[in-house]
């Protein structure tokens, strides 16, 4: 977890009115089983950002942690439909001759 050095290191440099973001998830609220640990991380990180933030809001310091969701990549036979309509682009480019 490098969110605690990295914070620790940017506050020696922090003037006031300045902001802190960390990352923290989704998963820190609504846990899935086959990840917990990282859930836990990012549970720690959200913990640790609410406890910051009252630390230094006397110094004029704000601190945040935004919670991303899960992405739905594209799945494989999406990235195949992708490849072969490519494919297909460059066999016509390639045939096409120029005036």
């Amino acid at each position: 977890m490098h969110t605690l050095p990295n914070n620790r290191e940017a506050l020696q440099y922090m003037p006031e009115g300045g902001s802190i973001i960390n990352v923290g998830s989704t998963q820190a609220h609504q846990p899935s089983a086959s990840i917990l640990d990282y859930a836990s991380t990012k549970g720690a990180i959200t913990a640790f950002t609410k406890g910051l933030a009252e630390e230094l809001i006397d110094r004029g310091i704000r601190v945040n942690c935004v919670a991303p969701g899960p992405v739905n990549p594209l799945s494989s036979n999406q990235t195949l439909k992708i490849n072969t309509y490519r494919s297909r682009l460059d066999a016509v480019d390639s045939a096409v001759i120029p005036c």
